[in-house]
């Protein structure tokens, strides 16, 4: 079975490796050390920040809720991604990460019955309808990959409470695949990620898990020095013109993070986890622009 996020690694290593990439993004190994000590120091702080979804329904047994949790993040971030149109700035009715969260937890709260899968689909793509969220067909397609599992989806939850984040990843990609798209595996990364924060899983492998890259953290990044950009890649960043999708230079920089990200970690002693809930929880810090790419990647 391929390990799917060393496969990753080694794609970034050769991105990275490439001439014009170089010249597009630096990765400045010195401004490491600093990054890593404000992690060492906040992490403490931020650990727990996400705590568990707030469903109302009262659960029979701990294990229903954990069932429930990994449904409802693999619902979640089948749909992360892209909630702007063209610009951050035009977003119809406030869409973003949490306020696609929160649709999701009322379409949970708002069923008839939990078990009943469809019924919560189609409240969901109700509610991004009515909120106008930007790439609406892309986001019911990977929805209907979930709808289309059928009683895999159950079985799935299941076998990812007693299996390796390598194994649960492999099935992941295979019954949806719309997480396998992404080269990056940004979204993958980031539902294993969020199962550990919730629910406390895959304690003894965490380290296996990735940065999820996306506009965020390569902003922070950039913000604390440790990536600088071309001029003509950070005047177009400047202007908010848009990065075309799988372009060496977004390709350079979603590469340049995940390896800086590794090197921090290394640093901090933690794993890259962690490096990105701090990170993500300083993305209003930056004074720039993130760079703006359309894709359903992240």
């Amino acid at each position: 079975m391929i390990n799917m996020n060393e496969q990753t690694l080694a794609i970034c290593e050769d991105i990275v490796s490439q001439n014009r990439a170089q010249e597009l993004v630096k990765i400045n190994d010195s401004a490491f050390e600093k990054v890593a000590d404000i992690i060492k120091e906040e992490l403490p702080q931020v650990k727990n920040f996400w705590g568990e979804v707030g469903f109302t329904a009262e659960f029979e047994t701990q294990e229903d809720r954990e069932t429930y949790t990994i449904l409802y993040e693999l619902i979640g971030c089948a749909i992360n991604y892209n909630y702007w149109f063209g610009c951050p700035e035009v977003r119809p009715c406030n869409a973003s990460s949490t306020k696609m969260s929160e649709l999701l937890l009322e379409a949970f709260n708002e069923a008839d019955d939990l078990s009943n899968l469809q019924q919560i689909l189609n409240l969901l793509n109700l509610k991004l309808n009515e909120n106008r969220f930007p790439n609406l067909r892309n986001r019911i397609d990977h929805l209907r990959e979930i709808a289309g599992a059928n009683n895999m989806n159950a079985k799935f939850c299941e076998f990812v409470k007693t299996n390796s984040i390598e194994k649960s990843m492999y099935w992941l990609t295979q019954l949806y695949p719309g997480f396998s798209e992404d080269m990056f595996l940004k979204r993958a990364n980031l539902f294993f990620g969020m199962l550990h924060r919730r629910l406390g899983y895959f304690k003894d492998e965490v380290d296996k898990l990735i940065v999820p890259a996306d506009y965020h953290i390569p902003n922070v990044l950039r913000h604390y020095g440790c990536l600088k950009y071309h001029f003509d890649l950070d005047k177009a960043i400047s202007r908010r013109e848009l990065i075309p999708e799988n372009s060496i230079e977004e390709c350079a920089i979603r590469a340049s993070t995940i390896l800086a990200c590794k090197k921090i970690s290394e640093l901090a002693g933690c794993t890259m986890t962690d490096v990105d809930t701090v990170l993500f929880l300083k993305r209003n810090e930056p004074q720039t622009p993130f760079h703006l790419t359309i894709t359903t990647n992240y």
